[in-house]
């Protein structure tokens, strides 16, 4: 008997913005949807029906179309990601390990690459066939997730974008792949964030690393030579003094007269800096055409300072927000790049000549709104799950 027939344990699957999401959940409303649901699972009547492919910004992603195969995916996941696998470290784990190794004082060599085509390169079966899976999924339910992700129709389907579950067996089909690439005797450091890889050797060149590494890859996955970088760092030969990865830029500063030991400071990376002005565009552009300016402050508040939700797979409140997602940054240059680019929007918005200008309070309190000052006083906002829906949706 699957844990999805319980009505108390499938509430703790409801989300605040499912009434948004889901047409089915709309009446009588999410949880008291999600108790009849729990019904069809407990007679086995519930048929799941096979998720349809989109393509969202040039990526082809999937999508469940009810509310029944949503909440019996965010189940799997949850069973997915409890027990003894292994979880890979969070983005400020990665980066604290990595300061602790760059400031070393020892000359390293660093390999960035990626996997190509990560999601859509791995068998979907292949995947679910995986003793660690296999241990977690009841029969049942091991039945539901193949029809779910099209299996049946396809034995060589692959892993798409768009579904946790895709992220969830991942860890899964590449948790060997780790261990064999931690184990090699020339890698220092090595850590992977979903498709992203990083590797420091001690070795004067990271070709044969590579070359180690594309082969523990499972069958059927490769490496992106176009992605691939090397780098000398701290050992004479280069003048390399910078990197970026997963949205940081280390920076290497001595302090040669002091005789101090390697400083490594740490910024917000080039790209990410990139990827919010992009954010803050649509949330201008959308608020021309809307006219909405308390949803315009909500959204900048929610970019400036990030917000705190409640998480149904960790059961406790997580904070969400540039200050949550990076908070080991030492240089704030580019939150005061981001800084002038909004207020430069601020201004334009206000002199356009259209319906959409600002009252003379409103533009004060968009003054106010400010990347560098909320990373220091670590300011967050408060939102229902149904705005904060809202305020997301155009991202």
């Amino acid at each position: 008997m699957t844990r999805l027939s319980d009505p108390k344990y499938i509430t703790t699957l409801v989300r605040a913005d499912d009434c948004l999401r889901f047409i089915d959940a709309r009446h009588p409303g999410p949880k008291e949807a999600a108790i009849q649901i729990a019904a069809r699972f407990a007679d086995r009547s519930y048929v799941p029906q096979p998720v349809e492919a989109t393509i969202n910004r040039g990526k082809s992603t999937l999508r469940v179309t009810s509310y029944a195969d949503a909440l019996f995916l965010r189940h799997c996941c949850r069973v997915l990601r409890s027990g003894d696998i292994h979880h890979p470290p969070s983005r400020q784990v990665i980066c604290r390990q990595l300061k602790s190794v760059l400031e070393s004082d020892v000359p390293h060599f660093i390999v960035r690459t990626d996997i190509a085509k990560c999601f859509g390169s791995m068998p979907a079966e292949q995947s679910l066939n995986l003793p660690s899976v296999r241990k977690k999924l009841k029969a049942v339910e091991f039945k539901w997730c193949k029809t779910l992700l099209r299996c049946n129709d396809d034995p060589l389907q692959r892993l798409h974008y768009g579904l946790a579950i895709s992220s969830d067996l991942a860890e899964h089909f590449l948790a060997d792949f780790d261990r064999q690439v931690i184990c090699h005797p020339g890698v220092v450091y090595y850590s992977r964030f979903v498709d992203d890889i990083l590797i420091v050797t001690a070795a004067r060149s990271g070709e044969h690393i590579l070359e180690k590494v594309d082969c523990a890859l499972p069958t059927g996955l490769s490496l992106n030579r176009g992605k691939t970088s090397q780098c000398h760092w701290n050992d004479g030969i280069a003048n390399r003094t910078e990197f970026e990865y997963l949205g940081y830029s280390f920076m290497l500063t001595k302090k040669v007269q002091a005789k101090k030991r390697t400083a490594i400071e740490i910024g917000l990376s080039e790209r990410k800096e990139l990827q919010i002005r992009q954010r803050l565009d649509r949330v201008f552009l959308a608020f021309q055409e809307s006219k909405d300016f308390l949803l315009l402050r909500d959204r900048l508040r929610y970019l400036t300072g990030g917000t705190t939700t409640h998480s149904n797979f960790t059961r406790r409140r997580v904070q969400i927000g540039l200050r949550s997602s990076h908070p080991e940054l030492t240089n704030l240059k580019r939150l005061s790049s981001l800084d002038g680019y909004l207020h430069q929007w601020i201004r334009t918005i206000n002199s356009d000549g259209t319906d959409a200008s600002l009252k003379t309070e409103q533009l004060r309190l968009l003054r106010r709104i400010s990347f560098s000052a909320s990373y220091k006083l670590n300011i967050r906002h408060r939102f229902s799950g149904k705005r904060l829906w809202l305020v997301r949706d155009v991202f």
